[in-house]
């Protein structure tokens, strides 16, 4: 894809294009299916092949030449940022994840990663749930960390593992459930969720 963009805008305007999330992707895609004239600097086939060999000789250079070893996971670590992430001494406290974790820009569980950092995740849900208004008891949902901003709580990260494995747990909305859950005497402020 790079090679489309830099024969067609040159370094400096590709590299800037490269700090949007999508957008070239969907443009590289469109050049390649519909070849307008003047935008390939060379057949199609002989880019796609030259970007084919480019990924696996990076591929080979990080992982080894044995593909079974190869995995989404290797290249795509997830981990929840917080604006004290970038500083050494406590980016550990408030940091959650690091670790291999599945989605991409294209699926369902979404995390999204800039072209100029590949496989860096930058964006992706914060709350998922799944609402059953015919069962409201059968409702799922999760916090992509917790429910906590206090890192010493156990609600600060307890979700995460639901948000990397892409699953769910009974959502808390009900007075039933909450009782059940046993969160009926937390204090909530009106309209706000409740997912321990």
């Amino acid at each position: 894809m790079r090679n489309i963009f830099v024969g067609l805008l040159g370094e400096e305007l590709t590299a800037r294009l490269y700090d949007c999330m999508l957008e070239p992707v969907a443009a590289a895609i469109r050049i390649l299916r519909e070849e307008p004239a003047g935008y390939l600097k060379q057949p199609r086939q002989e880019l796609i092949v030259e970007a084919f060999h480019a990924a696996v000789a990076e591929l080979e250079r990080q992982f080894g030449p044995d593909m079974g070893e190869w995995s989404w996971g290797k290249l795509h670590q997830v981990t929840m940022g917080h604006v004290f992430s970038g500083k050494p001494e406590l980016g550990w406290l408030f940091s959650v994840g690091g670790e291999p974790a599945g989605g991409d820009p294209y699926t369902v569980n979404l995390s999204a990663y800039r072209l100029h950092d590949p496989f860096k995740p930058v964006a992706g849900p914060a709350l998922r749930f799944a609402y059953d208004f015919g069962n409201p008891e059968g409702s799922l949902g999760m916090a992509a960390t917790g429910n906590s901003g206090d890192p010493f709580s156990p609600h600060y990260s307890d979700q995460y593992a639901y948000y990397r494995d892409g699953k769910a747990k009974p959502f808390v909305g009900t007075a039933a459930a909450e009782e059940k859950e046993g969160c009926s005497g937390v204090k909530k402020r009106p309209g706000t969720l409740l997912v321990p």
